[in-house]
């Protein structure tokens, strides 16, 4: 199993990634729990999923999916905010958020032609 220590260590190499866009996350629904995101890489993988009423579940699988290291973490608790962070960020680059946005403020900043 992977101690505390390194789950918070890849926990913060993930979120700084993720802050520079370098992660392909992808969106999955979760059987258990609904909303989530993944990375899949080639023996491994690591899910992030809201669950219950906001409390974070996050698992690192091996190349069988079985769970290496999992750990839920509720609002309260000092090691939720890197996590809901990381969710937060990784959904908003999955769903392409900035492209959407920064394409319809385009559309809108362009001056309508005048009436003929």
């Amino acid at each position: 199993m992977i101690s505390q220590r390194d789950a918070d260590q890849l926990i913060s190499s993930l979120l700084t990634r993720t802050r520079a866009k370098e992660i392909p996350w992808r969106e999955h629904d979760d059987p258990l729990t609904g909303e989530g995101i993944r990375l899949d890489l080639d023996r491994s993988s690591v899910r992030l999923s809201v669950i219950n009423v906001g409390d974070m579940w996050f698992r690192i699988l091996n190349e069988r999916g079985q769970p290496v290291y999992s750990e839920t973490t509720a609002p309260f608790d000092p090691r939720y905010a890197p996590l809901d962070e990381l969710f937060n960020l990784a959904i908003r680059q999955s769903r392409l958020v900035d492209e959407t946005l920064e394409d319809l403020r385009s559309f809108l900043d362009k001056r309508p032609n005048p009436p003929k």
